[in-house]
């Protein structure tokens, strides 16, 4: 499976997700984000446009 990438929140969703991404052996890329929602829903655009271009 390819490793993922993942954009959060904050530090404590990274947290969950990492843990998850282990119990279910999923590799993570790279974590983005984490400087609350506001930050993230500015940014999601951009990830978005490198994910598919």
């Amino acid at each position: 499976m390819q490793p993922v990438y993942v954009a959060m929140e904050g530090l404590i969703d990274t947290s969950v997700v990492r843990r998850v991404c282990q119990e279910i052996a999923v590799e993570i890329a790279a974590v983005f984000g984490e400087s609350g929602r506001d930050s993230l829903d500015g940014a999601l655009l951009g990830y978005n446009a490198v994910r598919h271009a």
